[in-house]
């Protein structure tokens, strides 16, 4: 009898690292196809790794890694017992007015959020939130993303990243 586990569990990590592999893609400008091509693979094949039903061959990870500039570590990252290591975080408090914006970024590293008081608007590659006091955003590693101050006068924001980033709000010019 087949083991269902383990294939759920490998179709879980094939998805996990497919959607790693299309964000970096698409956070460095690549349409599927010139990546494809670049790749040297077809770009019905590049589509069935992004989207986990296809798992690549050892040489054509290595390319796709290669040429998206990622890591091992940023597609198998370390599970929890792995993690043993200490990492220093920087935290920016940020203080902003409607319309101030945290400028459209990419981290190295995964980004934490906190909305401290007040609202902001969010958004995390194509997708957009409203974040009121109290909720946080994790942003994965290489994903695009930028906060607008929705919020009244008082909104403040903690940001965290340990990749040395401390941004600040800027006044929007819309």
């Amino acid at each position: 009898m087949p083991n269902t586990s383990a294939t759920t569990e490998g179709s879980d990590r094939a998805e996990a690292v497919g959607a790693i592999i299309r964000r970096r893609r698409q956070a460095l400008g690549h349409t599927l196809r010139a990546f494809a091509r670049q790749c040297d693979i077809s770009p019905a094949h590049l589509s069935k790794i992004e989207r986990g039903l296809a798992s690549p061959s050892l040489g054509m990870l290595t390319r796709i890694v290669q040429e998206l500039d990622l890591h091992d570590a940023d597609l198998f990252g370390p599970t929890v017992e792995e993690d043993r290591g200490a990492r220093a975080v920087r935290v920016a408090l940020g203080a902003g007015r409607p319309g101030e914006v945290l400028p459209l970024r990419t981290s190295d590293r995964q980004v934490i959020a906190i909305v401290l008081e007040g609202s902001v608007e969010a958004q995390v590659g194509d997708e957009r939130f409203a974040l009121e006091e109290g909720d946080t955003l994790i942003v994965p590693p290489h994903t695009p993303h930028m906060l607008r101050v929705t919020g009244g006068p008082s909104t403040r924001t903690a940001y965290i990243s340990s990749d040395g980033e401390t941004p600040a709000f800027e006044r929007s010019v819309a």
